[in-house]
């Protein structure tokens, strides 16, 4: 009778990359799945305009193909495109928001930076405008994300009229 002798080979099995959640393109029957939470934070961020119209406004973006209005299962975001003028050679996207239903999916929400990239790029845009107030997600991820700078410009303006 033969004994095998065998040898422990010790094997390192890396633990699994998170996954990147599903980034899709917002159709309307979710406005219907993320519809409340959604015109929860833009109503607390706009109390002047009534929920009837912000929910008009989402609707009308839907099928805008110079808006882009994603939706992953705990996090949205929208972007446009913006012509600066017409003699400026690229547009640039400009995001109006992203946000996580709540803080514990803002690792989650920056991937949509990710997806936004992708998008400017493919509509001819160099620059994207992020995180001018409304964003969940903070400027070091969303560069970490992105792999690139987030830079900070300095914005002038003049109030022509008062506030009604």
């Amino acid at each position: 009778m033969a004994v095998l002798e065998s040898t422990a080979i010790k094997v390192t099995i890396p633990a699994p990359e998170p996954a990147i959640p599903a980034v899709r393109r917002f159709q309307r029957p979710d406005l219907d799945r993320h519809g409340a939470w959604i015109m929860e934070r833009l109503t607390k961020s706009y109390p002047h305009i009534q929920p009837r119209l912000i929910g008009s406004w989402l609707q009308g973006l839907i099928f805008n193909n110079e808006v882009l209005f994603l939706y992953q299962d705990n996090a949205v975001a929208l972007a446009r495109i913006e012509r600066g003028h017409t003699l400026a050679p690229h547009p640039v996207v400009r995001e109006h928001f992203v946000f996580a239903r709540d803080p514990a999916y803002v690792e989650e929400a920056s991937h949509m930076y990710t997806e936004m990239a992708r998008w400017a790029k493919s509509h001819g845009c160099d620059t994207m405008i992020v995180n001018e107030g409304l964003s969940d997600v903070p400027d070091e991820l969303i560069a970490a994300r992105l792999s690139r700078r987030v830079f900070k410009q300095e914005q002038k303006f003049v109030k022509v009229a008062e506030k009604g």
